[in-house]
C-alpha cells in the first residue's frame, strides 16, 4: 500500500471521526462543532506537510474560488452580489472540476499559455517602442 499524504490521511481519519460521532448519538450541531475542532487540530498539526503538497492547476483554481467565497463573501453587501447564486455556482463548479479533471486541467494550461504569450508580446512591444524612442532621440 502506498504511503498516504497528509490530505489522504485527513480524509480517512475525518470520515472515521464523523462516523464515531454519529454513532454516539450527538446532535448535528455538536457533530459540526467537534468536526470543525478536528479539522483545525489536524491542520495545525500537519500544516507544514499540507503546505508542501503540490496541487494540480485545477485544484489551485478550486482553492482560490472556495477561499474567495468562504472568506470574503460576507465582506460584500447583498445588494452588490447574490450570495445564494454565487454559493450555488461554487457548488456546481466543484462538481464540474471533480467530474472533468482532465478537461479542466487542459483548459487551465491552455488559458495560462495564452496569458503568458500576451504578457510576453506586450513586453516585447514595450521594449521595441523604448528602443525606437531612444534610437530616434540619439539620431
Amino acid at each position: 500500500m502506498e504511503k498516504l499524504n497528509s490530505m489522504e490521511r485527513f480524509l480517512i481519519l475525518f470520515e472515521r471521526f464523523i462516523k464515531k460521532l454519529e454513532e454516539s448519538g450527538l446532535s448535528e450541531s455538536d457533530i459540526l462543532e467537534k468536526s470543525y475542532l478536528f479539522c483545525v487540530g489536524f491542520y495545525i498539526k500537519y500544516k507544514n506537510d499540507i503546505d508542501n503538497i503540490e496541487l494540480a492547476n485545477r485544484d489551485v483554481v478550486l482553492s482560490f474560488m472556495l477561499t474567495s467565497y468562504y472568506c470574503f463573501i460576507n465582506n460584500i453587501e447583498n445588494r452588490v452580489v447574490d450570495s445564494d447564486k454565487i454559493r450555488r455556482m461554487c457548488s456546481l463548479l466543484i462538481h464540474f472540476i471533480l467530474n472533468n479533471k482532465t478537461n479542466s486541467e487542459k483548459v487551465f494550461i491552455n488559458e495560462k499559455r495564452k496569458y503568458d504569450r500576451s504578457i510576453l508580446a506586450r513586453s516585447l512591444k514595450e521594449r521595441n517602442l523604448n528602443y525606437m524612442a531612444n534610437y530616434n532621440k540619439n539620431t
